[in-house]
């Protein structure tokens, strides 16, 4: 069928694009191993291992852009945020609280300025 030619484009080594997402939006979903490890074997997502060095990497990258911008004239805003984990009404033992707090920062370069 169509979709089964797609899913094996997909799985190509030159086309990653559906597995990089997929496996981001997994982790960030709180996705266990081995359900990430499960789909690997599928072709549907790298190995866990994979994903967590993707990962490192693009936070790496973030940190450096982010570097690079406090070198100039820049801002820093903070905005406060709340993580829903689970929509469920129980929680499950040994599991985050239901929803998570905190402040995230957010720094960027001002236009038109200098750094006089």
């Amino acid at each position: 069928t169509v979709i089964q030619s797609q899913i094996a484009n997909i799985r190509s080594q030159n086309n990653l694009a559906f597995q990089i997402i997929h496996r981001l939006c997994l982790f960030s979903g709180g996705t266990s191993r081995k359900t990430i490890d499960l789909l690997a074997h599928c072709g549907l997502s790298p190995g866990y291992d994979a994903l967590h060095i993707s990962h490192t990497i693009m936070a790496d990258g973030q940190i450096r852009r982010a570097q690079l911008v406090a070198r100039g004239p820049h801002m820093i805003g903070w905005d406060n945020i709340q993580v829903s984990t689970s929509t469920h009404v129980e929680q499950r033992a040994l599991a985050p609280p239901k929803v998570q707090s905190g402040t995230t920062t957010i720094i960027y370069p001002l236009r038109n300025t200098t750094l006089e």
